[in-house]
């Protein structure tokens, strides 16, 4: 699991084996130290990938991008 914040918000890219050697990819994001609310958010099934490291990077770009268009939608 690859865990970071970017800004503001902690994102989570999360690798589960899923057979035949691939990695399933899944991503998450919750606020930090954002005021207001608990928020999280979990991405469906990213796709199947050949390594671990490159599941795990591949959530960690989609909770990026949600960041950024959440973000961009409450005008921060």
């Amino acid at each position: 699991m690859s865990i970071e914040m970017y800004r503001g918000y902690v994102i989570e890219g999360l690798a589960n084996p899923a057979g035949d050697g691939k990695y399933e990819s899944r991503g998450f994001v919750r606020n930090g130290h954002q005021p207001g609310p608990y928020f999280s958010a979990e991405s469906a099934d990213l796709g199947s990938y050949a390594t671990s490291q490159g599941a795990q990077d591949h959530a960690i770009l989609w909770a990026r991008q949600y960041v950024d268009v959440l973000i961009a939608s409450i005008g921060q």
